[in-house]
């Protein structure tokens, strides 16, 4: 399913929140994946297999992608 900025842009605030909550989510950004189209990023300090279900339901029914990337510390 094809979804533009503004569509990614709204799940992105409607779902900040609680995402932001779950254990081992980082940080969300709306980017473009690796299917050359804009999704929902979803970027992770565990690994993501870890994360994916704790994701809520009906964010998965949109294209949303998670990343891993370790932890993020402060220079």
């Amino acid at each position: 399913m094809k979804q533009n900025i503004e569509e990614v842009e709204n799940l992105r605030l409607q779902y900040e929140s609680e995402l932001m909550n779950i254990k081992g989510v980082t940080a969300i950004g709306t980017a473009l994946c690796k299917n050359e189209e804009i999704c929902l990023k979803i970027y992770t300090c565990l690994p993501t297999d870890q994360v994916f279900p704790l994701i809520p339901e009906d964010l998965k029914k949109h294209h949303i992608e998670l990343e891993f990337i370790g932890t993020i510390k402060a220079q």
